[in-house]
């Protein structure tokens, strides 16, 4: 089925998914749900893959981990959240559908739009040693 592999020199590219495993070998490791949301256009929901381990090959100066500078953009443009709010992310990404549970091929229409968010190799070297650790607030007890 058909999806999308977000790739961190900034290009969106059509992929095709074959199970686990074609998930697995395209984030690099193990997944883990980034982002979900339903299509404006089909109702569909789909769902950006990564690898849960990304951040951690990123502080070990692991060149396929590198800041996805196109990923933020595609987990804004899911979120409806200012890129300047997410943290960095590292490697590359999927997007696939998702239905009653089961993974499922996007709909041209968000093929489509996804593609649009991706940037030139240029815009994705200014960003890619972008690197934000995690943190929590703590807020006291009552």
């Amino acid at each position: 089925m058909k999806g999308l592999i977000v790739k961190i020199n900034g290009k969106i590219e059509e992929f095709t998914y074959t199970g686990y495993y074609s998930l697995s070998n395209a984030v690099g490791g193990l997944i883990e749900t980034i982002a979900s949301a339903r299509c404006p256009e089909t109702e569909l929901e789909y769902t950006l893959w990564g690898n849960e381990e990304g951040r951690m090959h990123a502080q070990a100066n692991n060149p396929d981990f590198k800041n996805n500078y196109a990923a933020q953009r595609v987990t804004a443009y899911m979120t409806g959240t200012s890129i300047q709010g997410l943290l960095s992310q590292h490697g590359n990404f999927v997007v696939l559908g998702v239905n009653e549970g089961e993974s499922v091929g996007l709909s041209d229409y968000l093929m489509e739009t996804i593609k649009t968010l991706a940037v030139s190799p240029e815009e994705a070297k200014k960003h890619e040693d972008k690197y934000d650790e995690p943190f929590a607030h703590f807020r006291g007890f009552s």
